[in-house]
């Protein structure tokens, strides 16, 4: 007889990525299943799921990671299929409807993937979205300028985090940009630079009941901070304009296809008030928001969000008291490091619930990449309200330091 299984999809790289795999090992366990794990075959391996099946990266990976997962289904019989990266969600779609186990349809996919069509959809259900373009020659990218002024913004429509992503200020920018996507345009849109603060839902949900969700917002717009100072997020309570941006998130994501499952979703609140949709995500978040929401909320997303998707007496429970906060260290050093502030120093003050060093003296600092900085670290804070959680990011900040051989 064979054996009831979830099929995670793995395509980490890092160690928080298998810290990840571990929590998602674990829910599976914990509700009576055996745990199958999908991934390419130079990802890091780790302890815990009951099957690795791996298949080969490159242009055909998705045929081979189906071929290879549909093997399964001579020893489990598969109950569900979870992907824990946005890179793996087309994928867990196209694996659903190979082997019918319920989920998000690759129609329904879509609109989690492909921005152009998620822009469309959510202009559909009368949600306010940035003025966006194909880039189909220069000269048209500089007339969409000219028309909604600089900055705007150039990435992939089916993009993750803001890899490959641009943000273009003047037309000299943009004849240094355009070269760098113009043979692939066809894989990029442009959109209006949406000026506001920016903000994330996310949401864990059974049969369109919502079970757990939580606004933050970040300490900076991402595109306007990249690679200069650390990013991180506030939460705020779910009142006046945050509970709009709370029910708004559910309205895309359930009309998008999502019924049972985990969303992360980004708005922009302008000056004037007004709520624009920025994207959303059929996955959980990533970064430093697993480690705010468990250690200040107590709720462990990549266990939550994967035992209440197989486990329909499951139900997660938050346990926050005022607010929190969370966010990646960052240093604009580079090269060898001869000294770090260690996590015991940060520990002591009063208000850090948690917080995690990665670097140490005698390891080598390249360019800051994305929001995740070099990698250093990351800190959880709490505080009696969000402006009170910045001032102690603000803390944070101040004392942590990096000091590299090299000077830059």
């Amino acid at each position: 007889m064979k054996s009831d299984a979830v099929l995670l999809l793995f395509s980490g790289s890092k160690p928080r990525h298998t810290a990840l795999l571990g929590d998602a090992v674990r829910a599976v366990h914990d509700a009576g299943l055996k745990a199958v794990c999908i991934a390419p075959g130079d990802a890091p391996r780790a302890d815990g799921p009951d099957v690795w099946v791996l298949y080969e990266s490159g242009p055909d990976r998705a045929s081979r990671a189906l071929d290879a997962a549909a093997e399964t289904t001579s020893t489990f019989h598969p109950v569900r299929v979870i992907p824990l990266f946005e890179n793996d969600v087309m994928l867990a779609a196209l694996l659903r409807e190979r082997l019918g186990t319920p989920g998000l349809t690759v129609e329904q996919s879509i609109f989690f993937r492909d921005k152009n069509a998620m822009n469309v959809r959510a202009a559909e259900l009368g949600v306010r979205t940035a003025t966006w373009s194909l880039p189909y020659t220069e000269s048209h990218v500089r007339a969409f300028a000219a028309s909604h002024e600089y900055p705007i913004v150039i990435k992939p429509y089916d993009g993750v985090s803001c890899t490959d992503t641009f943000k273009v200020s003047s037309d000299q920018e943009l004849a240094t940009t355009w070269p760098l996507v113009q043979a692939q345009r066809h894989d990029y849109r442009i959109e209006a630079f949406v000026h506001g603060r920016q903000f994330h839902i996310d949401t864990i949900l059974r049969d369109g009941e919502i079970l757990f969700e939580s606004v933050g917002e970040y300490t900076a717009q991402i595109l306007e901070s990249l690679k200069t100072v650390p990013i991180g997020s506030v939460t705020h309570p779910a009142q006046g304009v945050f509970r709009t941006m709370l029910d708004t998130a559910r309205r895309i994501v359930t009309s998008f296809g999502l019924r049972t499952g985990i969303a992360h979703t980004e708005f922009y609140l302008g000056d004037d008030g007004s709520i624009t949709f920025g994207e959303t995500a059929a996955r959980m978040a990533g970064a430093w928001v697993p480690s705010m929401y468990e250690h200040a909320f107590g709720i462990c997303l990549g266990y939550d969000f994967v035992r209440t998707e197989i486990d329909a007496e499951y139900h997660p429970v938050a346990t926050a008291s005022g607010c929190a906060g969370a966010s990646y260290l960052w240093s604009s050093a580079q090269g060898t490091i001869e000294n770090i502030t260690d996590a015991r120093t940060v520990a002591e003050l009063p208000f850090v619930r948690h917080v995690e060093i990665w670097k140490s003296p005698g390891d080598h600092l390249s360019e800051a990449v994305g929001t995740r900085g070099q990698d250093l670290g990351h800190v959880v804070v709490t505080g009696a309200s969000a402006d009170e959680v910045r001032a102690n990011l603000r803390k944070v900040y101040e004392l942590f330091s990096v000091r590299s051989a090299d000077c830059f």
